[in-house]
């Protein structure tokens, strides 16, 4: 039995088995995920590696917010950073000190 669904963007999927059926969920939720960063979140460009990200601080729903970062540390970010950093650049930064 053959199932066939078409994505909002047009792209078509078809699932013949349970393994297809949960590639299909996963597809939907990303799609469904893209779409939610594209009306809530603002894109950015992350200053330290020039990569583009979604960040949610104007919403105050930003995955940055589950970060710690040292007191310390989070000042020297705002004296050389005018933006938001992407995720990998603030874990990188959160995970030693930023002079070193």
């Amino acid at each position: 039995n053959r199932n066939k669904v078409q994505f909002l963007n047009g792209t078509e999927f078809s699932f013949y088995n349970s393994l297809n059926s949960v590639l299909f969920l996963y597809l939907m939720f990303v799609e469904s995920l893209e779409k939610t960063n594209e009306k809530t979140f603002d894109k950015l460009i992350c200053e330290s590696c020039g990569k583009e990200f979604f960040c949610g601080a104007n919403i105050e729903k930003c995955w940055c917010f589950a970060v710690e970062v040292k007191a310390e540390t989070l000042a020297e970010l705002r004296e050389n950073f005018e933006s938001c950093l992407c995720r990998d650049c603030l874990l990188k930064f959160s995970k030693k000190k930023f002079s070193d």
